[in-house]
Parts: C-alpha cells; sequence; structure tokens
C-alpha cells in the first residue's frame, strides 16, 4: 500500500497500533507485544527497504527532501513549487488562521461530498451505517472506522489541498471493500426488520432489494465509465487522449531535432514518460527565471505546456515567441514547445 501510494503508511501506523491493543486485551506480556510489533515493522520494511535505500543513494536520506514540505502549502498550485525550502511554517502562518481555517473547510465539503457519492454511493449510506452498528464489536469494523476516520482527518485537516483534488478520493480505494461488505450486512439488517413490522418474505425481499442496488450502482459505474472512459466518440476513447497527446508532443519534438534521450520538461511527467519512455521533469508553478533554474539543473532541453499552464507561466503559453533563454519550437491551441537554451 505505501509501494502505491503516499498514505500507504498510515496503514502501517494502524497495523502496528491494531497489535499494541489486542495484546493488551489478551494480557501479554510486554516483551511479547513488542516482539510481534517489531516483526510487523521488519516485514514492513522488507518490503519498503528497496525504496528507502534508492532514496538514500539519491538523496541522502529515507525520504525525498520536498516531501514534508507538503504541509506548508497554500494553495494546490505549490505542489509544484521550486525550490522547495521556500515552503516554511513561518510562511504558512502569515496565511492568517481564518484563510488556514477556510481551506480545511472547503477541503471537508469537497471530502464529505465523496464520501456520500463515491465511497457510499448515496444509497448505501443509510445501509453501511445499520451494517456497521450490527457488527461493531468486531475488530475488523473497529479499525476499518478508526482508519476510515483517520484517513479523513489527515486528508482534510494536513493535506486539504491534496486531498480535496483527489488524495481522499484514491485513498478511500483501500476501504471500500469494508464499506461493501457493511453495506451487505445492512440490508440483511433492514429485510429483517422489514419482515417482522411488515410480514415480507425475508428472503425474496432480499433477492429482490439486493439486485435492485446492484444494478443501481452497475448503472452508475456504467454511465461513468461511458462519459470519462469511452467519451462522445467510441473509435477515440477519452481515456487514450492523454497518451496519444504524449506521443505527438514526442513526435513534434523529434521533428524540432529532438532525441528521445532529451529530458523533457511537461505537466505530467509520469504519463509523458510512460508513453514515450523518455526521462521527463514537471513544470515548476513559478516565474520563467525559476522554472529555467529548475530546468538548467536537471538538464531539461524542451518545455511542454498545455492549458493546465502554471498561472506565472500563462503568457508563455498565450503568446508564444521566442523569449530569452527559450526558442520556440512549436504551437497550436492545445500545446506549445519551446527548446531550452544552455545558460
Amino acid at each position: 500500500m505505501h509501494l502505491a501510494r503516499a498514505d500507504g503508511v498510515l496503514w502501517l501506523v494502524g497495523c502496528l497500533a491494531w497489535i499494541a491493543w489486542e495484546g493488551w486485551r489478551a494480557r501479554q506480556r510486554g516483551w511479547k507485544i513488542a516482539g510481534q510489533v517489531l516483526l510487523a515493522a521488519a516485514l514492513y520494511g522488507a518490503v519498503m527497504g528497496v525504496w528507502f535505500g534508492r532514496n538514500l543513494s539519491v538523496f541522502g536520506q529515507w525520504m525525498p527532501p520536498g516531501g514534508s514540505r507538503a504541509l506548508w502549502i497554500t494553495t494546490y498550485d505549490e505542489t509544484y513549487s521550486y525550490p522547495a525550502d521556500k515552503l516554511t511554517p513561518e510562511r504558512w502562518l502569515l496565511q492568517g488562521w481564518e484563510n488556514l481555517v477556510g481551506a480545511r473547510w472547503d477541503a471537508l465539503k469537497m471530502n464529505l461530498q465523496t464520501v456520500l457519492g463515491v465511497q457510499f454511493q448515496i444509497v448505501l449510506l443509510p445501509l453501511a451505517i445499520w451494517g456497521f452498528l450490527r457488527v461493531r464489536q468486531r475488530r475488523e469494523a473497529q479499525v476499518g472506522g478508526l482508519m476510515w476516520l483517520t484517513t479523513l482527518g489527515v486528508m482534510t485537516v494536513v493535506f486539504p489541498f491534496a486531498g480535496s483534488r483527489g488524495g481522499f478520493f484514491h485513498s478511500g480505494a483501500a476501504l471500500q471493500p469494508l464499506i461493501w461488505g457493511l453495506s451487505a450486512v445492512g440490508l440483511d439488517a433492514a429485510v429483517g426488520w422489514a419482515a417482522r413490522k411488515r410480514r415480507w418474505n425475508p428472503r425474496q425481499a432480499l433477492r429482490v432489494l439486493g439486485s435492485g442496488l446492484v444494478m443501481i450502482n452497475l448503472a452508475v459505474s456504467a454511465s461513468l465509465y461511458a462519459a470519462n472512459v469511452i467519451g462522445e466518440d467510441a473509435s477515440q476513447p477519452k481515456w487514450n487522449r492523454g497518451w496519444e497527446d504524449a506521443q505527438r508532443t514526442a513526435a513534434w519534438i523529434q521533428i524540432q531535432g529532438g532525441s528521445p534521450q532529451d529530458v523533457v520538461m511537461v505537466n505530467n511527467p509520469p504519463g509523458y514518460a510512460a508513453a514515450n519512455r523518455q526521462a521527463a521533469i514537471s513544470v515548476p508553478n513559478e516565474p520563467a527565471a525559476a522554472m529555467l533554474e529548475a530546468a538548467r539543473r536537471y538538464q531539461a532541453r524542451w518545455l511542454v505546456l498545455d492549458k493546465n499552464v502554471p498561472e506565472p507561466l500563462d503568457e508563455l503559453f498565450r503568446q508564444p515567441e521566442n523569449r530569452d533563454g527559450l526558442r520556440l519550437g512549436y504551437d497550436s491551441e492545445e500545446v506549445v514547445i519551446y527548446e531550452i537554451l544552455p545558460e
């Protein structure tokens, strides 16, 4: 889980806490609880140790140096600040408590929409709550509930901008099987209650209502899939557009004299690298001078800007022309490509 997402480390904390709590409840000796905690931590280290070793060799420390700076961003775009050391607690506090609290309130509202519309798909919310109440004494439900609250809290209070822009949406995938399971328990309880009150046939009601819930969620999933993956033209699926755009950009760069060995500065480096097997780095949310500094530091030769251009570089996209340190290579309504000239 940690290899997949940074917030996977929360589940290590939850795992170790659960082991310690269960050991204490069972009145185990302290040394035995400590041994179990250390064993779990060692197994985690067996998986993550390779990645930590890679970080040590590249950065000289276990985690990337800019990672903890995300605590001090004041807008989502500052995720791409360069250099990251400008993100400090002092600068963060200068925003004022009203702005800091307001950002977290906005994040909470966005995340609660994700809770209602995505995690519980609206119709499952009362059933999942009922199911949780039925099995609240089970450790799986207790730990799952605590991890859900922890994830919501971290993605609202600690990382409000990343959390509300998809972080909580993706983190919730870890709990989705539990939510579905609780919904099934809740449905069974609801049908049992209705059978006693209204003399329903419980087996028949469960079959009809359960099938109805499945069909509702299937219809919602199919409509979302059609809108976001297929799009309006099935012969040109929406899902492939980013990949195809990245390949077209690489072809334009090659026409301009580029090489597959060149480093490209682009908005979506992982997507560009996957489509073209070519090194890529992020466009920083900085003015041209800082962008050029970052490009030269990481030996980028090409700058690719699209409609998602950072605000400080908006002029480079809206008014494409040769600039200090930049030679215009290609421009259209969708993309502008500059060659980054040697200093």
